[in-house]
């Protein structure tokens, strides 16, 4: 997902699915689950 993209609204099913697997490794990982983690 482009950071552009990001500065938009989560879909719902998004969020669930980031907050399900936040853990500290994955959040380092990058990808879009990290940007919402940083936005929010």
């Amino acid at each position: 997902m482009p950071v552009e993209a990001a500065k938009g609204t989560f879909s719902p099913e998004f969020v669930d699915a980031a907050r399900a697997k936040f853990n500290n490794f994955h959040w380092q990982m990058g990808g879009d689950h990290a940007l919402y983690y940083n936005a929010t």
